[in-house]
């Protein structure tokens, strides 16, 4: 388990608040030199605290939502790599880990409309056969809470990108689509090495990032913060409610997006259910909260279950599916 000082955690969380700020900018805020930033930075991803740097896209204002699908195999997934392969190269997958316990895998997906949702499910059932057991999904909603960073490290005020309030306001050409493919996979790039990836010049590439970001289509860059490294477990939890007023279902969205520990949380269309992503020093934590949810909502839970999380094998907020 690695520590991390004063220092570090302030760095970290200026890198959450925009992680394309020059080494010198960081410098000033943490207190160090340029090459203190340097190396603290080198040292994280070495370490592999950070996985890589990202960014914010505003899939509601392109048009798109989001739904999530947990997946039960016949068969070991850690002895069948393809299974995990098939997640990590699907064109609408933006997120998948492998999770404990019911199930194998949760995964998110990228969807344009109901058709597009079921040409997803259609393919993957037909793709696996008899190797696929169950699942079971959720269809965004509305976003409760976005923030990749916990209490420990900071406070940062990240904005939802994904919600069904967003009016689709922008049409994207090839080259806008490519500049987003390139930055979501890794938001240090320079506007040289974008302009190289994308076969323009770095002045397009500067003025086209600058529309993005004005038109909220970019939200905040920021790192993906491994917090195994650091001695806390991740979760994936799902409430359910029956029998429940919008008003108290309200008052389970206030509890959840209040919660600090919790980094992404939304609400189900097909369900009175919210599916969370958290992160705890113990499971005890975890059940902790559960507790709480369990004393104010007593009689009215349905079902309510976690999921460690194992291993995070794809992230993309912007997958290539979108590239076409």
């Amino acid at each position: 388990m690695e520590e991390l000082d004063k220092k570090d955690k302030i760095l970290l969380e200026n890198l959450y608040i925009n992680s394309r700020m020059s080494h010198t900018q960081l410098a000033k805020k943490v207190g160090v030199s340029k090459d203190t930033i340097r190396n603290k930075i080198n040292s994280f991803r070495q370490k592999e605290i950070i996985s890589n740097f990202t960014c914010e896209v505003s899939l509601g204002k392109l048009g798109f939502d989001t739904f999530t699908v947990f997946f039960k195999f016949n068969e070991d997934i850690s002895k069948h790599t393809d299974i995990l392969d098939h997640f990590k190269e699907h064109p609408f997958c933006m997120w998948a880990v492998i999770v404990s316990g019911e199930y194998d895998i949760l995964a998110e997906f990228i969807s344009e409309d109901s058709f597009h949702i079921q040409k997803t499910i259609s393919g993957i059932r037909e793709h696996f056969g008899d190797r696929l057991n169950f699942y079971e999904l959720d269809i965004f909603a509305k976003m409760l809470r976005i923030n990749h960073l916990i209490k420990d490290f900071g406070k940062v005020n990240e904005k939802s990108t994904i919600t069904k309030n967003d009016l689709k306001n922008k049409e994207l050409d090839s080259l806008d689509k490519k500049i987003l493919f390139e930055i979501s996979k890794d938001s240090t790039l320079s506007l040289i090495e974008i302009a190289d990836n994308v076969e323009s010049s770095w002045d397009v590439v500067r003025y086209r990032i600058k529309q993005l970001e004005s038109n909220k289509i970019i939200g905040n860059y920021h790192p993906m913060l491994n917090y195994k490294k650091l001695g806390y477990m991740p979760f994936i939890g799902k409430i359910t409610l029956q029998n429940i007023s919008q008003r108290s279902f309200e008052e389970l969205e206030l509890l959840i997006n209040q919660d600090e520990n919790i980094t992404y949380a939304f609400t189900s269309l097909n369900s009175f259910s919210i599916i969370f992503n958290c992160v705890y020093k113990s499971i005890d934590d975890l059940d902790s909260f559960l507790r709480k949810v369990q004393e104010k909502f007593k009689g009215k839970i349905k079902s309510m279950s976690y999921y460690i999380q194992r291993e995070q094998i794809k992230y993309t907020p912007f997958p290539k599916g979108l590239l076409e």
